[in-house]
């Protein structure tokens, strides 16, 4: 149960301004994935080194994150969450914390879903159009840098201490998530 006076932040389709960016021309491209990026993503199923927040920024979502996960001083919003576990493991020596829902509570990590430097590559990634085997419009020298559509589906925060506590073993979600393309 959560209080009627409390912010939902998924009722807000932009960005709220806690994060320092601006969605323009300019903020999509240099948020832009080289072509050599992208190729090297279609080759590799992976792309790294990829800026997307300022030290202070990460330190904000720190803070923030201990705000809104403290079992002792439950967030207000705390009943937004679609899942929260404080330590997944159960073992105070191994603490996970995950849950769902987050950027509803958190103007932070809300403005991380519209945040360029994200949905701008992902973009680029998720289009058929920038694989090289994909006929190619013949009109630009950036033929690969081709943006579709980015739709949020879905938040997931884990989170541990630093140099202890649990983890989450490398695996892919896809086969949980049964949906077609259009």
């Amino acid at each position: 149960v959560v209080d009627k006076s409390v912010l939902d932040y998924s009722l807000n389709d932009r960005p709220v301004g806690a994060l320092a960016f601006e969605l323009n021309a300019q903020s999509f491209s240099t948020s832009k994935l080289s072509s050599e990026q992208v190729d090297f993503y279609w080759k590799n199923g992976f792309v790294g080194n990829i800026p997307v927040l300022k030290e202070k920024e990460c330190d904000h979502l720190l803070e923030e994150i201990s705000l809104i996960s403290d079992p002792a001083n439950k967030h207000p919003a705390h009943g937004l969450y679609h899942e929260f576990h404080h330590n997944q493991t159960g073992d105070p020596n191994n603490v996970l914390l995950h849950c769902l829902g987050h950027w509803r509570l958190s103007p932070l990590f809300h403005d991380l879903i519209f945040h360029p430097a994200i949905t701008v590559p992902t973009s680029q990634l998720i289009s058929p159009r920038s694989h090289k085997s994909q006929p190619q419009p013949q009109t630009s020298s950036s033929h690969r840098q081709i943006l579709s559509p980015v739709r949020f589906w879905h938040d997931q925060l884990f989170c541990k201490p630093a140099h202890h506590g649990g983890n989450v073993a490398w695996h892919q979600d896809y086969s949980y998530w049964t949906r077609t393309a259009v």
